[in-house]
């Protein structure tokens, strides 16, 4: 990317390329000032019958430097320097529409995507902190995305209310090579509305192939106001809290109401000695039975910690846990009464928010028991949560009992808005508590959840029992667009140590959960766990992906596998899953067996999102097995393995070689 020196314009430009000197091209200015600058481009790229914009932007000082770039979507071209060095060239992702951007103000902030989601995602980053209260102007070109798309992933993932306005599609032209053949007619397009001055602006590209479909780019300003939406304040943290998916331990998994101060000091002290806490897990949370039963303290109304199980109450236990660098996590339910009984926060939040804040405790998992009939939502959402796929055929809830209008929004549905009473009361403490929804996927939670927790349930609860946990996978593999940055969809704490899963099964259990970025929470009982499952989730590669700090979005998958692609099969999961990683330097993909005896399976370079475009050009890739950390060395076109039943093989697709 190179920049010029020319007078001033004001406006955004557009320019075309003509054939320069040192068999490069040069874009040339049409409007009044008459100056030019120049972008090298190769023979190769010029020759591209592909279609590519320049755009070009001045500031709002005379004189600055012009922003120029190059932008193409599945166009093999490259820029460059004067020094003929390259500075771009944008990965093309064949068969599937690439999101290519670069954004105007900042030449060093480029990126290119093949799902729209992850475009969204990072549109978001370039106007982080997201805490500052003030308001930013992006200005991008896109293409296969309409601007109330763009807007609606923007309001999306950063919360934020989002202006638009939009070059017409008229002004964007066909380019012809030779500047001599472009019509007069469209070699000015004044438009006076951008900034009201009447300034010109002209809109080319130079490849060709536009027969069959004509592509045609659109400037988009986004104008994007970071005074946060109503509520959103759960999300976007000023330290961060939430950002990232969760790692932790909770009690019930492992001891279900069997609890008291020892066991959960217990864990805090493992999770250091065992080097959990070195791996990233942090909370040690309280599950449900903490309380007593008979009640709430009649004066304060306050809920009272059991002091046969808590004798230094549940602040006694926080501080100690705090002072082993841990975090400290409760429980308690959006209704009268928690599942096993004890009082709920219906009706309380504000109370039990302050009484939470004041114990010192940290994240906070929100059940969904005791609901009262008056609390109760009008309509019915689908969750086709059941081992019998009949009843659920490909995910949808024939069924289904007093459904809700077309179009019905479920943020207004009394399960939203008792999520909600909570979210603000955690909200108006002076403590950071992160928010784990746990209301089962109902009232279409994935439309709002994000808005309200960190975290939401997705569906009812696990079991350590392999048919339940493949069917929860199924039912989350087709939610993994919710995921990102601020918000996750939550398929349930992990059943890794528990009942009678096998080594293989332990071990497709974890890698799905994280490259889901699910909520990573432990619940076995740390004093006993075996090395074998230990390893299993403190496995370095996996965990560092559901970590990412650059890209939120998770894996998705590419290939179903044992079923025909998209099929909702609650025995058989989604098998072939892929997602880039910043963390590990190329591509996380995954194997899976979910049949019931040993198969193989085989990773198709070609047939992967992230890999497809090179592994196209006949490159291989270097290959590292997660499991065993072996590097593989440099693998052409596949990777085919064995793997016994239930089990998974995990990779890192590094470097093309």
């Amino acid at each position: 990317m190179t920049r010029g020196r020319r007078a001033y314009l004001g406006d955004p430009m557009l320019y075309a390329f003509d054939e320069g000197p040192d068999n490069g091209a040069y874009y040339e200015d049409y409007g009044d000032q008459g100056t030019s600058g120049r972008i090298f481009v190769s023979d190769e790229d010029w020759n591209s019958p592909n279609l590519a914009w320049t755009w070009c932007l001045d500031s709002d000082t005379p004189n600055a430097s012009i922003e120029c770039f190059i932008q193409a979507w599945n166009c093999p071209l490259r820029t460059y320097n004067q020094d003929r060095e390259v500075l771009w060239r944008p990965q093309a992702y064949s068969g599937l529409p690439s999101y290519t951007i670069q954004i105007l103000s900042n030449l060093d902030v480029k990126a290119d995507f093949a799902h729209i989601d992850d475009l969204a995602g990072f549109l978001v980053k370039t106007i982080d902190p997201p805490e500052v209260s003030e308001n930013k102007e992006l200005n991008f070109i896109s293409d296969h995305i309409s601007s109330n798309e763009i807007a609606a992933l923007l309001e999306k993932y950063s919360h934020r209310e989002v202006e638009k306005s939009i070059m017409p599609l008229e002004a964007m032209r066909r380019v012809w090579k030779n500047k001599e053949e472009v019509p007069e007619d469209l070699k000015r397009k004044t438009r006076p509305d951008l900034r009201g001055n009447g300034q010109d602006v002209f809109a080319f590209s130079y490849c060709e192939d536009v027969k069959t479909s004509p592509a045609y780019g659109r400037y988009i300003s986004l104008s994007v106001s970071l005074s946060l939406l109503s509520g959103a304040n759960a999300l976007v943290r000023p330290d961060g809290v939430g950002r990232l998916p969760a790692l932790g331990w909770n009690t019930w998994n492992a001891f279900g109401c069997d609890i008291d101060a020892s066991k959960v000091l217990t864990a805090a002290e493992e999770t250091i000695n065992l080097g959990l806490k070195d791996a990233g897990y942090e909370y040690i949370n309280i599950d449900d039975c903490w309380s007593v039963k008979s009640g709430r303290d009649p004066n304060t109304k306050r809920i009272i910690p059991d002091s046969a199980k808590f004798p230094d109450g549940i602040s006694g236990v926080a501080s100690k846990i705090h002072d082993l660098g841990l975090k400290v996590g409760i429980y308690s339910s959006a209704g009268t009464e928690t599942c096993a009984g004890y009082p709920a926060s219906l009706g309380y939040e504000k109370i039990d928010a302050e009484s939470f804040a004041e114990w010192g405790i940290d994240y906070l998992k929100y059940d969904n028991c005791g609901v009262p009939t008056n609390w109760t939502d009008t309509y019915t959402h689908c969750v086709p949560d059941n081992s019998n796929g009949s009843k659920f055929p490909n995910g949808t809830c024939p069924d289904i009992s007093n459904p809700a209008p077309t179009a019905y929004d479920w943020s207004s549905s009394n399960t939203a808005q008792r999520y909600n009473a909570m979210r603000d009361a955690l909200l108006g403490v002076n403590r950071t508590i992160l928010y784990s929804l746990c209301e089962w996927g109902q009232a279409d939670v994935n439309t709002w959840g994000n808005g309200t927790g960190n975290s939401w349930r997705t569906t009812g609860d696990i079991t350590p029992d392999w048919s339940r946990i493949v069917e929860i996978a199924n039912e989350n593999s087709f939610l993994m667009n919710y995921a990102d940055f601020w918000g996750y969809p939550d398929p349930d704490m992990l059943e890794v140590g528990n009942g009678n899963l096998t080594l293989e099964e332990n071990r497709a259990h974890f890698a799905l959960w994280a490259a889901m970025k699910s909520p990573l929470i432990i619940g076995t009982a740390l004093d006993s766990i075996n090395e074998e499952h230990l390893a299993i989730l403190k496995n370095k590669p996996l965990l560092s992906f559901h970590q990412d700090p650059v890209i939120g979005r998770p894996a998705y998958p590419y290939k179903w596998g044992y079923n025909p692609d998209w099929t909702f099969d609650p025995a058989h999961p989604a098998e072939y899953w892929s997602g880039p990683s910043s963390t590990l330097g190329g591509t996380l993909v995954l194997m899976f067996n979910s049949e019931d005896s040993a198969k193989h399976r085989t990773a198709v370079w070609s047939e992967i999102p992230e890999l497809k475009d090179s592994a196209e050009k006949g490159s291989g890739y270097r290959v590292t097995e997660i499991w065993t950390g072996e590097d593989l060395g440099c693998v052409k076109d596949q990777y085919d393995v064995e793997l016994q039943s239930h089990d998974i093989a995990a990779l890192v697709v590094g470097e093309s070689c």
